[in-house]
């Protein structure tokens, strides 16, 4: 395997080609992972909060607007175009199991429809539940992978699913949420 470059709550990082890109211990937080298979190129943004960034707040990429667009201008400087993307969201779980929780629920809801307003579709999600996240996306084997709490690593997405001839669709892979 590639080394594996890491991503940090509040950080994006963007790979090219063969790169493999991991974001670990996702709790409440939303991984948004892109990838633009025909410019082999890709990135994650590791969210820790719903909107836009206070002026005064230092790490502005810890919010999903920030993050996002980030994620974007990272991506287009490194080639990629915004018509081929394929995203992905991973997270929004409620680790702590907080019966009054709301960050967890708005976060989804943040990245889901900041995305949405650029015209963006989220192909597959893993979110919500009690569990904590990983995700990893293969650059060159243009797949992406998660897993929930200590269980194994599953495939969230790949390029290489089947289509279903009646619909032109991807078939559905099941993904835990």
């Amino acid at each position: 395997m590639n080394h594996v470059i890491d991503v940090s709550t509040g950080e994006v990082k963007v790979g090219r080609s063969e790169a493999v890109l991991a974001s670990n211990g996702i709790g409440s937080c939303i991984a948004i992972v892109a990838l633009d298979m025909e410019h082999r190129v890709g990135g994650i943004a590791h969210v820790m909060l719903a909107g836009k960034a206070p002026a005064k707040e230092k790490i502005k990429t810890k919010y999903a607007a920030d993050a996002i667009n980030c994620l974007l201008r990272k991506m287009r400087a490194n080639g990629a175009a915004r018509a081929g993307l394929k995203v992905f969201i991973a997270g929004g779980g409620n680790v702590l199991k907080l019966k009054d929780d709301t960050v967890c629920a708005a976060n989804i809801k943040s990245a889901g429809e900041l995305l949405r307003k650029k015209g963006i579709l989220i192909v597959k999600r893993s979110v919500g539940g009690t569990q904590r996240r990983t995700v990893r996306l293969d650059i060159g084997g243009s797949s992406v992978h998660y897993s929930l709490g200590n269980g194994p690593e599953e495939l969230l997405w790949s390029a290489e699913q089947k289509i279903d001839r009646r619909t032109g669709n991807e078939r559905e892979q099941h993904g835990k949420e």
